[in-house]
């Protein structure tokens, strides 16, 4: 245990994680949003940047209104992110781990700001749509892993705190997050190169294992990631059962993974075999960035206990 200075008591700490949890909330909501304006094709409902039709009141229409709520979360939560990162480095600059994670996040949120306004200006090119989903992934990432690190404030010395894979278990759990993320990102490719549709009926695309045309690939080739990642999954819960070690805390966010992925791959297969409804393609994305969340998490707890 870490002895804490007068900035940084225990109370000062639980304070900034609630900051934390607020600010990896927001981030998330405000994928999901993002999300919802992809799959409602609501990309240009405002097509100016930064106001809506010239006007900083977007216009009763519907898509207007859902890209313009997307804006409306991003500005909530951009000031979130920076009041973490100026805060981090204030009050907690010894704790490396934590404040230069965060001082990233600061940075991607000034690359995503860009992105924001390029892919509206653009007119939503479909590789600048797929970068500014990955990089919302990463921004979440990086709030997560401070939010873990102070919660464990009081059984591991958060001074010293590093990210550590160096036994087996922590190994496997490393593959598995690296193919999720592979997963997250290729999804985000079948979203932006409009390849979600090029594939009906589920497991086989369109009845073929091989489908002959690009998009259609690219849509199996999302699958395969989901499978990869699948075997990974299964692969960390098995080992998980015989490791004696794991703390209480890991188990917990082991099994809320493996139920979200479930869920995930459920809705994936459902909205394929559904002719892609709204709400299915809107609820994929909201559960794909759980999983993303919860596999940070889980992954954190492991390599940061490890380290104790």
């Amino acid at each position: 245990m870490s002895q804490l200075d007068d900035k940084r008591d225990p109370s000062s700490v639980m304070r900034f994680r609630n900051l934390l949890l607020l600010t990896a909330g927001m981030v998330y909501l405000l994928i999901v949003i993002g999300g919802i304006v992809r799959v409602t094709g609501s990309g240009l409902g405002c097509p100016d940047w930064p106001r809506c039709f010239g006007e900083w009141i977007p216009p009763m229409r519907l898509d207007a209104i859902i890209e313009y709520t997307h804006r409306l979360v991003a500005t909530l939560t951009s000031p979130l992110i920076l009041t973490s990162a100026v805060l981090a480095w204030w009050r907690f600059r010894e704790l490396r781990l934590l404040s230069r994670s965060l001082l990233a996040a600061a940075l991607l949120l000034a690359v995503q700001g860009l992105l924001g306004g390029v892919v509206v200006l653009l007119e939503t090119p479909p590789n600048l749509v797929a970068v500014h989903l990955i990089v919302a992934f990463l921004i979440q990432s990086l709030i997560l892993l401070p939010l873990v690190l102070t919660s464990l404030s009081r059984r591991i010395n958060m001074d010293t705190a590093k990210l550590s894979f160096s036994n087996s278990f922590s190994r496997h759990v490393l593959y598995m997050l690296a193919a999720i993320f592979l997963m997250i990102v290729s999804g985000a490719i079948v979203v932006g190169s409009n390849s979600t549709y090029a594939c009906s009926g589920w497991p086989l695309c369109n009845g073929q294992l091989i489908p002959t045309n690009p998009l259609g690939l690219l849509h199996m080739f999302h699958r395969l990631m989901v499978l990869l990642a699948s075997i990974s999954l299964l692969r960390v819960y098995l080992l998980s059962l015989a490791n004696k070690s794991l703390h209480k805390q890991s188990q917990t966010a082991l099994k809320v993974l493996a139920w979200l992925f479930l869920a995930q791959a459920t809705a994936g297969a459902l909205k394929v075999s559904l002719a892609f409804p709204v709400w299915l393609l809107g609820l994929h994305v909201a559960l794909a960035s759980a999983v993303w969340l919860s596999a940070i998490v889980f992954s954190s707890l492991v390599a940061l206990s490890e380290d104790e």
